[in-house]
């Protein structure tokens, strides 16, 4: 994702269908984007976060079939056995 930091772009060349191309000049016309690079760019963006979510999803599914993980959980979860909070007596919890 590009940030002030980040390395300069890099020319590539793709093929791409005569459709995109007009879909491209059409979303920088329209203001979607400053440039062609630029929707280029959101869509790869947008297209790997929704890659990467997938990706946790899929994760967290097997995770939630696993046992120790369920137990993992569970411990993290639970208060403190024999442990009191040190709250003041009388303040809201």
């Amino acid at each position: 994702m590009p940030t002030e930091s980040a390395p300069r772009a890099q020319k590539r060349t793709f093929a791409l269908h005569d459709s995109l191309i007009q879909a491209l000049d059409q979303m920088v016309t329209s203001g979607v984007a400053p440039t062609k690079n630029a929707v280029v760019e959101r869509a790869i963006m947008e297209l790997f976060s929704a890659f990467l979510q997938r990706r946790k999803a899929a994760d967290w599914k097997v995770a939630a079939s696993n046992p120790d993980f369920l137990k993992d959980i569970d411990l993290v979860a639970a208060p403190p056995q024999g442990k009191r909070s040190k709250q003041p007596a009388g303040a809201a919890r």
